[in-house]
């Protein structure tokens, strides 16, 4: 059941459902809440009378009695008795006056008559013929005529976009049939594609289709006129038509800066309600209608920017990915990038132009990734996954300064994987603590009389090492000593014990014996170092022995080395290259000299125990 109260039934009440639309649309609000619209008045109209006809057309409107005038946008929702003081209110004053003033109609164009007629009566044919005139007709009767006709030809098209883009309006064309020609109408300064043509187009028939073509021509006379010194002077004329002594001639520029703002929210709040509505499709082509306007670039961007937020709550649902209460972990971060990229792609048809200014809305959100990139935990042993993130990063990145911060970030990334210990990859390696890599490669022959000199080019470099693996290996080293030395005890104190049994009658018992307690002077060792370092060594790092696929092997073999030796010791590097040692394999001279002597006895002692079983046969 409606209600209705003193000033008369709501505003909602009175609006037909055809005419719903034109109360949420930001752009028929403009049209339906002009003042001169309001009020049925002419634009021309002296201040003093326009108050006066404020008053008559609010006591028509209390006591229920139409207005005489016609009312030019008939299709859309009358006033209420506030929007009519609020109309009145306006007119009072001069800036917002003339402001709303420049957006109506001006009966000074000659033509007037020819539009206010079809206009009021939602007339197709005549407005068709309006559309169609050429502004060389008027172009004689003086420059300030001629621009009344071009904001009164610019102002027709943006009523009829707009109340098409809302749904509502007179319906001027029909549907061509299929195969027809595409007419065209002459508009003097370029031409229209006869919306005849455009109501199949795409699917869309009637307003739908038809506002597309309509509203960038609108925005784009607009455009040029504003930027014209014609309008300026226009404007001029029209300020001391008010004689207001508190506007002048310095009030021209804000006038027009004010018709471009406003213009251009117009799209804006239109491009918004799509927005909240999940209307994607209308987004873009009123994205491409701003595209085609011919306002300057950096216009649309400052008024779509209030938009950014908007489209930015879609990519605000992933930040739990990044939270910044949790611990940074780079597949977390590489999977919301993808998800940035999917988004980012879904835009891209929105927003083509790259007007929206969603670049930004992506950039930003690259840049929290970043952000939280840099503070991973660990990051030595993740060099490779945060390669690929970076990566990943770097092509989604719009900015050329992000893309060049993501760049350097990994050159420093990079860099510091190559400081990196080469056996833990966690800790940063110090020169005196790194193991040393030797290698050569034969340079040259000289053959003297009997022999031949073969030259060669030696070749060291440090393998990475950090204080706590040198430290690791060199535990390591001293348990592998500590087994050779107790293999020697054995090997020595079983001579000792039993050596009447094994030379007092040699046999071939007696070289196996001889070979097994030699293998055990080996193995004992050996096997005391290898378990030492499988025990000692953390999960997930390199054992003392593993240089095979070090960046430091790499340049040895780039550069044709063999030969390989690997010096571990704990301040290997620093004996080679700063004391002039030489390398050397692990052990350290008196164990060297030890086992030498070893393998020397080994050997005497099965040639003796050989010939010793050979004598006694014969």
């Amino acid at each position: 059941m409606e209600t209705t109260s003193d000033a008369g039934p709501s505003r909602e009440a009175r609006a037909t459902e055809a005419q719903r639309p034109a109360l949420r649309s930001a752009g028929l609000t403009l049209l339906r809440l002009n003042p001169f619209r309001v009020l049925r008045l002419p634009t021309d109209v002296p201040s003093s009378q326009a108050v006066w006809k404020a008053e008559k057309v609010l006591a028509r409107v209390r006591a229920g009695v139409d207005l005489p005038e016609p009312d030019l946008l008939g299709w859309l929702p009358a006033a209420d008795e506030l929007e009519i003081q609020q109309a009145a209110q306006k007119l009072e004053e001069p800036l917002r006056r003339l402001h709303d003033q420049l957006l109506w109609f001006d009966p000074a164009d000659p033509h007037w008559p020819a539009l206010e007629t079809p206009l009021a009566a939602a007339d197709p044919a005549g407005l068709k013929q309006y559309l169609a005139i050429d502004e060389a007709t008027v172009a004689y009767q003086g420059e300030d005529v001629r621009t009344a006709h071009r904001v009164n030809q610019a102002n027709l098209r943006l009523v009829l976009a707009l109340s098409w883009l809302g749904g509502v309006g007179p319906e001027l064309f029909a549907a061509a049939g299929d195969g027809a020609p595409v007419p065209r109408l002459e508009l003097g300064s370029g031409t229209l594609e006869d919306p005849h043509h455009l109501l199949g187009k795409e699917g869309q028939t009637g307003r739908a289709a038809a506002w597309q073509p309509l509203l960038p021509q609108a925005l784009s006379r607009w455009a040029t006129l504003l930027a014209e010194p014609a309008f300026a002077s226009y404007v001029g004329t029209r300020i001391a038509r008010l004689g207001d002594d508190l506007v002048g001639a310095d009030d021209v520029e804000p006038v027009i800066a004010s018709l471009r703002a406003t213009l251009t929210d117009v799209i804006v709040a239109e491009l918004k309600q799509r927005i909240v509505a999940g209307r994607l499709d209308g987004v873009a082509e009123l994205a491409a209608v701003a595209a085609n306007s011919g306002f300057e670039r950096g216009v649309w961007q400052t008024a779509f920017r209030p938009l950014r937020p908007l489209l930015a709550a879609e990519l605000d649902e992933l930040d739990a990915l990044i939270d910044e209460r949790r611990p940074a972990n780079p597949e977390d971060i590489q999977q919301f990038l993808t998800r940035v990229d999917a988004t980012a792609r879904s835009w891209h048809a929105l927003d083509q132009a790259g007007l929206l200014g969603l670049s930004d809305v992506v950039d930003d959100a690259v840049q929290r990734a970043f952000l939280r990139l840099r503070v991973v935990e660990n990051a030595g042993s993740k060099l490779s996954v945060l390669e690929r993130v970076l990566v990943q990063a770097g092509e989604l990145a719009r900015s050329a300064s992000l893309r060049e911060r993501l760049t350097a970030y990994r050159g420093r990334l990079k860099s510091y994987g190559d400081d990196l210990c080469h056996f833990c990859g966690t800790r940063e390696a110090e020169r005196k603590s790194c193991a040393a890599l030797s290698g050569r490669v034969e340079t040259g022959r000289t053959r003297g009389y009997n022999s031949t000199t073969i030259h060669y080019r030696v070749s060291s470099v440090p393998l990475p090492r950090c204080p706590r693996c040198a430290e690791l290996h060199g535990f390591v080293r001293k348990m592998g000593t500590t087994g050779w030395w107790i293999a020697t005890g054995i090997v020595f104190l079983a001579a000792v014990l039993f050596w009447s049994e094994l030379f007092s009658k040699p046999s071939a018992g007696t070289v196996m014996i001889l070979a097994v307690g030699g293998f055990l002077f080996w193995a004992i060792g050996a096997g005391i170092r290898h378990a030492t370092a499988v025990g000692v060594v953390p999960k997930g790092e390199k054992s003392w022995n593993n240089y095979e696929r070090s960046a430091a092997m790499d340049r040895l073999r780039s550069d044709g080395m063999g030969g390989i030796q690997y010096d571990w010791r704990p301040d290997a590097w620093l004996r080679i290259s700063e004391q002039g040692h030489q390398p050397n394999t692990g052990d350290t001279g008196g164990m060297q000299a030890l086992k030498t002597l070893g393998w020397i006895l080994l050997v005497v002692l099965l040639l003796w125990a050989r010939f010793s079983c050979f004598d006694r046969r014969h």
